[in-house]
């Protein structure tokens, strides 16, 4: 595709995720980084949702 294609197709996703912008990978480091620490030493049983809201969307 070339890049024009690529940005309506971006743009396109966005429109489907309820905080309108993509997710960013440092989310998900910072999330393992938390879950590897102390800091989550009484975490049990627990998700972390890191989709932007996508899942409490009803289809």
């Amino acid at each position: 595709m070339d890049s024009e294609a690529v940005k309506h197709v971006l743009q396109e996703i966005k429109k489907l995720v309820p905080i309108r912008r993509l997710g960013k990978t440092i989310v998900i480091t910072k999330a393992a980084v938390f879950l590897a620490s102390d800091e989550s030493s009484f975490m049990l049983g627990s998700e972390m949702l890191l989709n932007g809201g996508v899942s409490n969307i009803l289809l």
